[in-house]
């Protein structure tokens, strides 16, 4: 047995036969177990183990005593009426539960040796007991919480799976009760990356704050008044409803403090009370940008102030924080004293110049002497005085603030800057000798020595950063626990953990962090940046751990309550347990065989396992088990027609593409769930190819082409192409999914023009050139952004555009519509329809023209094979003319690219040329072709040299049945090799002399005349390049530069009329090469330009771009 309950070692060491003792002492254990008041998680583990090893003995042993069905509906009425008392935050593992579970897998073991059927009865109520309570309050106000801890969840999974596995009706309603936990109209989560361990509470019991963007300023004051009760009380007894438009950022404080106070969540999002409030301007304020925390907190109090809807309210509202200070002007020549008082809700206190908080507050209340040319005039003596200028406490809350004033600003540079200093501050602090009364007696010789107004430290609310950007939290202190050995928390946005107060010097004062290897100190950037302190006498006496709960209105917490359960059902779900329990699930149903199988229960299992996968295991970075459970899904959608027609209509749906496709991150995912539907799509074609999409012969079976599963999968991506413009992560996903059914046949290329995706793709390709209205009104604007990317993975969008035009044919007259093709469905190949054409040929109106959807792909990374393939398809096909003007476009388009600056860039049209050539019936548009490259090479500069030669490789063992290639090579052979037999790269020479060598040096003796003329513009080409070439081209010259240039000149000396002018000829050109290795002077440069006069050499190869990159190279 499987269980941790089972251990038949403990018989070993009875004294008696094992028999013996097990029937003695089963009896009494279970006794014990029918007494479940005693029976608690803390206290039942070797209990359960002994009962489990015992039961398991006496029913292997066949013991006929063991009423196995009364024992049965015993432990089951224990499971379904056992009370879970877990925390949230802190699962436990309930080894009663557990128990009971081991003793009624046991059970159900032995009762089916004995041919005796489990009940099934009372697994509902166990379901919504243990795993999954209906999500509704009971009416109490407290919410049904399941086992939390995952092992005691796995086990019940089991136990359940053994009651269904062989009751098709107990399957059948627990596949109900599972569909029933996923929202009719929504999904269980709208997010992805999820981490379901940050859900629920932290094991603090505390709830934390989101943080929007820069909102920590907020959340650290937030908590920090959270956690003074008696607030926090005043706010959730406030008479503010959610309908109260003038008292709306009230009610948002009350609902967060509510939702803090019993929300399970880890962390609550303050938006709508960051959405309510407004700045002193008047205008929303930004949760992207950074406040001051001390700003803050008076824009906050004066807003809820000014919502309090009595006066009563607004002034108890100011009493929790606000205080009264006396401005004093006190005279020293005479009795007169003028006082000013005011309120205040923080103490501002200067921590420059000053070490403790004691100090700054003595700095405070000491003021200034007013003398010589700042005397006071006393309106009493009407006259001059000197006098003392100061600011004393009169009334101090039992909650006041000190904020230390740790930014300043600097005059000189016009900048704020951030105070470091160390700053001390006590724990405990007597607040009376800072107040007016204390400070009067004092003067007057009034002993108050024993007067005392004692505060405690309850809340730090830190800085970290500089004085231009840093972040806020909290350190607070639980009021309830023991004075002598309090406990505090940190509050650090959503995060809420223990905190040693033994720490605050080390976290909250400030000053260094030690010093540098340069020496220079370095400051921490951490320090106090706001005080909290409570009056002694006010603080609870009690000590506990827990907070106490304010009260909360009715329909608030009844609101709440059904949040926490969602909640909690949610986090039960993401789980693998759960995951690998619907998987097993589905395997049970799938062993009924389909005749004697429900449709709508099959149906029933097939909803579930696709909502678990696309709700759940969709919305998690490698979920453990999701490719276990999509098998099975994939599977099961294969069982019957009606599974397969429900699966291909559940994935065309647009929001199911989107969350598995389009929006999903997980690139295993995306690629899964697209082999799925070609798997699905593939079975159906081999099944019911009616259903599938194929006509059939005989029309009384067919149906219409919408009601097809290719056609609602075509139109259910069709439909979601706007997501595409969200990103291109799906792109090779979605595109390659398109493709791959295309490679299937005619039947789905059909189905994917009649849904319009070829003109969708065109329109794509042509963003740029489209009308500013025309891509609202197609609401496709987002994909300008989308093309212009510099990696954009558009190898899968030419691809799919290649398979379409293999059905289409340019050269056809276009139709009208889709409905017009539809019409000509027979036909092979297919006409495109009228914009589609449109698109298909579009140029620019400029010189030249140039069709875009060559340009723009060809342009794009990866797209290259595809477009080659397009083409040769295009030119082979039987309906292409020799000569067309399309075709003509297309060649002017692809000639016209290959003078592009880097030649480099010009490798993906040549390419294409060569494709082109290979395809074409047209020896006119071959030779063209072949001369306008051999052309283009000496002005190619210092890149793009290999890739031109591999052009002309390429094409040399090309056969075509009435074209040749070879003569229109070797008669421009004067323009393409003498750039390449003195290119820079080595590897280049050595490839065009090796090329030169097959091509004329080798060739049949049937070709002398031909051989022997090519031979001779050759080495005329050779020395006209060189000559007209490098006095103006800085080109890096090595010894090996011309080695080729003088084995190909050797070569060429046979072919020659006059060999002793050509060896004439070839001593001068070795001088001019000796010149150019020395370097040229002025008048050396006049010699070779009069060489090249005299050798009538023409301006070839001169292109400036030349002179360019080899500066740049140099």
């Amino acid at each position: 047995m499987d269980s941790k309950f089972a251990n038949t070692e403990f018989f070993c060491r009875s004294e008696t036969s094992p028999q013996e003792f097990a029937e003695y002492f089963w009896p009494i254990l279970s006794d014990i177990l029918a007494c479940r008041d005693r029976l608690t998680p803390e206290n039942s583990e070797q209990l359960f183990r002994a009962a489990a090893v015992t039961f398991e003995f006496l029913g292997i042993s066949g013991c006929q005593s063991l009423d196995l069905e009364v024992l049965f509906d015993g432990w089951f009425n224990e499971l379904r009426s056992r009370q879970v008392a877990e925390v949230i935050g802190q699962p436990m593992e309930d080894n009663v539960v557990l128990g009971f579970t081991s003793l009624l897998g046991l059970c159900i073991n032995f009762m089916r040796r004995r041919g005796l059927t489990p009940g099934t009865e009372h697994l509902e109520d166990t379901w919504q007991n243990l795993l999954f309570p209906d999500a509704h309050t009971t009416g109490t106000g407290v919410e049904r919480i399941p086992c939390l801890h995952d092992t005691t969840r796995a086990e019940l999974y089991k136990l359940t799976l053994k009651l269904v596995i062989s009751h098709q009706e107990s399957l059948d309603q627990i596949i109900v009760l599972n569909n029933a936990l996923f929202p009719d109209d929504g999904i269980l989560v709208d997010e992805y990356w999820i981490d379901r361990d940050r859900w629920l509470r932290a094991p603090t019991g505390l709830v934390g704050v989101h943080n929007l963007s820069n909102t920590c300023y907020l959340n650290s004051l937030l908590t920090q008044l959270f956690m003074n009760q008696s607030f926090r009380d005043f706010t959730l007894r406030l008479p503010v409803e959610s309908s109260d438009k003038e008292c709306r950022s009230s009610f948002c404080l009350k609902a967060l403090f509510a939702r803090m106070q019993i929300g399970f969540a880890r962390a609550i999002e303050p938006r709508d009370l960051v959405e309510s409030l407004r700045d002193f301007a008047g205008d929303p304020i930004d949760p992207h940008v950074q406040m001051d925390v001390d700003e803050f907190f008076n824009l906050l109090f004066d807003r809820l102030e000014s919502e309090m809807p009595s006066s009563q309210l607004k002034s108890s509202f100011r009493s929790y924080y606000g205080g009264h200070l006396v401005q004093q002007v006190k005279s020293n020549e005479c009795s007169h004293i003028s006082e000013r008082t005011e309120p205040f809700s923080a103490i501002q206190c200067d921590i420059k110049g000053k070490h403790t908080l004691q100090e700054s507050l003595k700095a405070y209340v000491e003021g200034e002497i007013m003398e010589g040319d700042n005397k006071y005039r006393c309106t009493t003596c009407d006259r001059l005085v000197d006098a003392v200028k100061r600011t004393c406490l009169k009334d101090i809350p039992d909650h006041f603030i000190c904020h230390l004033k740790r930014f300043d600003f600097d005059l000189q540079t016009m900048h704020r800057s951030k105070i470091n200093d160390r700053f001390e501050f006590p724990t405990k602090l007597d607040m009376k000798p800072y107040t007016i009364d204390y400070l009067s007696s004092v003067e007057s010789g009034i002993d108050r020595s024993s007067d005392t107004d004692e505060f405690e430290l309850v809340g730090v609310l830190v800085h970290t950063g500089t004085a231009e950007s840093g972040h806020y939290y909290s350190y607070i202190r639980n009021r309830l626990s023991h004075a002598e050995n309090p406990s505090w928390f940190e509050f650090n946005d959503s995060e809420v953990s223990l905190f040693d107060p033994s720490t605050i010097p080390e976290n909250c004062y400030g000053g260094s962090d030690g010093v540098s290897a340069t020496g220079y100190v370095l400051p921490k950037s951490f320090s106090a940046y706001m005080l909290f302190y409570q009056r002694s006498s006010s603080l609870p006496k009690c000590g506990s751990s827990q907070l106490p709960e304010s009260s909360i209105p009715s329909v608030l917490r009844m609101e709440i309550l059904k949040e926490n359960e969602d909640l909690i059902q949610r986090h039960s779900m993401f789980s693998s347990d759960y995951v690998a329990f619907v998987k097993e699930l589905v395997d049970a149903r799938s062993r009924v065989p389909p005749d004697l199988s429900e449709g709508e229960s099959d149906l029933e299992v097939l909803n579930l396992a696709q909502r678990v996968f696309e709700q759940i295991c969709t919305r998690v970075k490698d979920f453990p088990g999701w490719e276990s459970l999509a098998a099975s899904m994939e599977g099961f959608a294969c069982r019957t027609e009606e599974c397969s027609k429900a699966f291909l209509e559940w994935v065309s749906e647009t929001h199911i593409i989107h969350s598995l496709i389009l929006d999903n991150p997980f690139m295993a995912i995306r690629s899964y769930v697209t082999k799925m539907i070609l798997s699905v799509l593939g079975h159906l074609r081999r099944t019911n190819w009616i259903l599938y999409g194929i006509p059939d012969d005989d029309d009384s079976s067919a149906i219409s082409r919408e009601q097809t599963m290719l056609y609602t999968v075509c139109k259910g991506f069709s439909d979601a192409w706007l997501g595409l413009q969200q990103g291109v992560k799906p792109w090779n996903d979605y595109f390659g999914f398109l493709v791959d059914l295309c490679l299937r046949g005619d039947y789905e290329k059909d189905y994917l023009l009649k849904v319009g995706i070829l003109r969708k793709l065109l329109e794509m390709i042509l963003i740029d050139h489209l009308g500013s209205s025309k891509r609202a009104e197609l609401r496709i604007e987002n994909f300008v952004k989308i093309m212009s990317k510099q990696r954009l993975p558009a190898g899968r969008p030419a691809e799919l555009l290649c398979q379409l035009m293999k059905r289409c044919s340019p050269f056809m007259r276009p139709c009208k519509s889709d409905e017009a093709r539809e019409r000509r469905i027979a036909e092979s190949p297919l006409p495109l329809t009228q914009i589609e054409d449109y698109y298909f040929k579009w140029s620019p109106p400029r010189i030249p023209p140039a069709l875009v959807v060559y340009t723009k792909l060809l342009e794009l990374s990866g797209t290259q094979s595809a477009m080659e393939k397009m083409t040769a398809d295009m030119l082979r096909a039987p309906s292409a003319p020799a000569e067309h003007g399309f075709i003509e476009e297309v060649k002017n388009t692809l000639l016209n690219s290959i003078s592009v600056d880097p030649a480099v860039h010009a490798t993906p049209y040549l390419q294409c040329l060569l494709a082109f050539v290979a395809a074409t019936k047209s020896q006119v548009y071959i030779s063209e072709i072949i001369a306008k490259v051999a052309e283009e090479i000496p002005t190619i500069g210092l890149t793009g040299g290999m890739e031109h030669l591999r052009f002309f490789q390429n094409l040399w063992p090309l056969h075509a049945p009435g074209r040749s290639v070879k003569p229109p090579i070797i008669e421009s052979i004067r323009f393409w090799a003498p750039a390449l037999i003195v290119y820079h790269d080595p590897n280049v020479r050595d490839s065009v002399e090796d090329f030169l060598d097959q091509i004329i040096f080798e060739e049949p003796l049937s070709e002398t005349d031909i051989i022997r003329r090519a031979v001779m513009e050759l080495a005329n080409g050779l020395f006209q390049f060189i000559v007209n070439k490098f006095p103006h081209n800085r080109q890096p010259l090595d010894e090996t530069t011309f080695s080729a240039t003088w084995r190909i000149l050797t070569r060429c000396k046979d072919s020659q009329l006059d060999e002793t002018q050509y060896n004439d000829r070839l001593d001068e050109l070795k001088t001019f090469i000796d010149h150019l290795g020395l370097g040229l002077e002025d008048e050396d440069a006049d010699d070779l330009t009069c060489l090249k006069d005299d050798w009538g050499c023409s301006e070839i190869g001169s292109d400036t771009r030349d002179v360019a990159h080899t500066e740049e190279l140099r």
